[in-house]
């Protein structure tokens, strides 16, 4: 592993979570209350937050006590359990 591809490999990290960031609020206020628009900013910044102290955290341990392959699947999960929160997310996109 070279300098090189750390330099890449960081690179493309920072994309993905630049157009995570820059996908995530347009993505909230189509499902967000207009009402309530405030409070939905404010969970998505604690559910930010959260995701990321927890999820390096738990992967981190988990791959110390049981190795590296233990801590993906506990990340494959949490994104398994994002997913599923998504699919029974009300679509209020039609509804105004």
């Amino acid at each position: 592993h070279s300098l090189t591809m750390i330099i890449v490999r960081g690179c493309i990290g920072g994309a993905a979570m630049g157009a995570y960031q820059a996908a995530s609020r347009p993505f909230l206020i189509q499902f967000a209350d207009p009402e309530q628009m405030g409070e939905y900013f404010g969970f998505l910044a604690l559910i930010n937050k959260a995701s990321g102290a927890v999820g390096p955290a738990a992967f981190g341990w988990l791959a110390k006590h049981y190795g590296y392959t233990s801590g993906l699947y506990c990340l494959i999960g949490f994104f398994v359990c994002g997913l599923i929160c998504l699919i029974f997310a009300p679509d209020k996109r039609w509804s105004r």
